[in-house]
């Protein structure tokens, strides 16, 4: 029996590990003060916006199924990373504020700022 991965499968795998190391990893110091400040508000099961952009990231980055996506994001399903892309969308839209770096930043820049970042990182 054959039980090599598919070049589809081998391609997705490489497309979302070069997503992780350009994305993902180089974040989780905001996530982690994004989820301490929801705690400190008390609103610990607010989903962090830094996991929001990134599932909405990985989408435009990347082939790879939104199930597959969900899955690296803490075994999430499509939904929710639909749901992720059009709160992004949303906020992009509604030139929202975030923190970025202890400065007020729109979304829209603030993902440009990323992506920027991590292309020449």
């Amino acid at each position: 029996m054959d039980f090599d991965y598919s070049p589809r499968c081998l391609e997705l795998q490489t497309q979302l590990l070069v997503f992780m190391d350009q994305y993902v990893y180089p974040n989780e110091r905001r996530h982690h003060e994004e989820v301490e400040a929801n705690r400190h508000a008390g609103n610990p099961w607010v989903a962090a916006l830094v996991v929001e952009e990134l599932k909405a990231l990985a989408r435009k980055h990347t082939r790879a199924p939104l199930s597959e996506i969900g899955h690296y994001f803490g075994r999430r399903s499509h939904s929710t990373v639909i749901s992720a892309h059009r709160r992004v969308e949303k906020l992009i839209t509604d030139h929202a504020q975030i923190g970025l770096a202890n400065q007020s930043c729109n979304v829209e820049d603030a993902i440009r700022k990323l992506e920027t970042a991590l292309r020449t990182a």
